[in-house]
């Protein structure tokens, strides 16, 4: 029984299946590679839905390398979910503002039957606790993580009469928007930390060093690790990342200390780049730096962090779906390096504004966890 209810109704909530509120049965997505953006439609793996907000990333969008179907285009009343591997269970609600969306082939859409359920109100019951625990039976039963489309469809649903689901629905709407201004806030944020990145150190006439030179060669780590970062823990853009401690370490894992500063080879453009705040295993496929005595660490980051390097990494990079880029090439590059003094100034300058897009990330959390707070009270 919910804890929440509108006053003016009292009847019970009903039982039924994802499937039969589907107003045709789930369908995967279309198996293309993912090519560069063909400025029409765009392309919606696993990787580009949020973690946190469960909405679309748009900073780096691709396109199929294949004419797409009609039918792989996303609808308003579409809800799409992963459906293997760490991010089984991961939801998104399409929205027309994301524009001309195509589902890749690890995604299955339920496409609502809006005579007979709100897709807010439905969508909003994948983001409870007692969803992911439906998750995580149902992941585990192969022992490999996923959920087929006849899995997805038996997944309960609790209706309440749909005049009570449009009004959750909508206010579930508006909760939605608030996320999505405070989200539009940070980016705004970023184009500014990073137009000062590039006047700051890009265009300061400083001379230049590869990057190889300013970082120890081998840094052996001797120190006890604890947890374990892949490269989906760290947030795109943002030099952070979630960590862990009873994270199971996958193969290849590297020992990492304190101080570290970690960039991921794969998928590079997307600025998965982060520097560790403890000692801990991390994936194999980041590269790690540690910055030589007289590189300030955040002066480090920021330069390897700007747009600017990002698509120097895009256009080293190989492979169509998962580009990756060697590990080499990137120590390879050249960034302006002025004297430790100069970089100390820099560092602090753009820390100011870091500071402040972490203070409204955290805001954006804290609605991001009303929500969630509110949704397993009203399911």
């Amino acid at each position: 029984m919910a804890e929440i209810r509108y006053k003016q109704f009292n009847k019970d909530s009903k039982d039924c299946s994802l499937g039969q509120i589907c107003s045709e049965p789930l369908s995967y997505g279309m198996g293309a590679a993912a090519i560069q953006f063909n400025g029409d439609y765009k392309y919606i793996r696993i990787t580009d839905i949020d973690d946190e907000t469960r909405s679309f990333i748009d900073d780096d969008p691709t396109s199929p390398d294949e004419v797409p179907d009609e039918r792989y285009y996303l609808k308003e009343s579409d809800i799409v979910f992963a459906r293997t591997g760490a991010s089984v269970g991961k939801s998104y609600r399409y929205k027309n503002s994301d524009g001309k969306l195509v589902y890749a082939g690890f995604l299955i859409r339920a496409r609502i039957d809006l005579t007979k359920a709100n897709q807010n109100y439905v969508f909003g019951q994948t983001l409870t606790n007692k969803y992911n625990k439906w998750v995580k039976v149902m992941s585990t039963r192969s022992g490999q993580p996923g959920i087929n489309a006849d899995e997805y469809s038996s997944m309960p649903i609790k209706l309440v009469d749909k005049e009570e689901q449009d009004l959750i629905g909508s206010f579930l709407e508006k909760l939605e928007k608030q996320i999505e201004l405070a989200n539009q806030e940070i980016e705004a944020w970023k184009t500014i930390k990073d137009n000062l990145v590039e006047q700051l150190i890009y265009k300061s006439g400083f001379k230049r060093a590869i990057l190889s030179s300013l970082v120890e060669k081998k840094h052996k780590v001797e120190k006890e690790c604890t947890g374990y970062i892949e490269i989906s823990d760290v947030i795109p853009n943002e030099n952070r990342y979630l960590f862990d401690e009873a994270k199971e370490l996958a193969a290849g894992a590297k020992k990492a200390e304190e101080g570290c500063i970690l960039v991921s080879t794969v998928r590079p453009t997307r600025g998965a780049i982060c520097t560790l705040n403890q000692n801990s295993y991390v994936s194999g496929a980041f590269l790690q730096l540690y910055p030589k005595i007289g590189i300030n660490r955040d002066y480090l980051l920021f330069a390897i962090s700007s747009y600017r390097f990002l698509h120097k990494m895009g256009s080293f990079s190989t492979g169509s779906t998962y580009p990756t880029i060697d590990k080499d090439d990137i120590l390879s590059f050249e960034i302006p390096v002025p004297e430790t003094s100069v970089q100390n100034d820099i560092a602090e300058r753009i820390n100011q504004i870091a500071r402040l897009i972490t203070m409204k990330v955290e805001k954006r959390n804290h609605l991001v966890n009303r929500r969630l707070a509110l949704l397993n009270k009203l399911y």
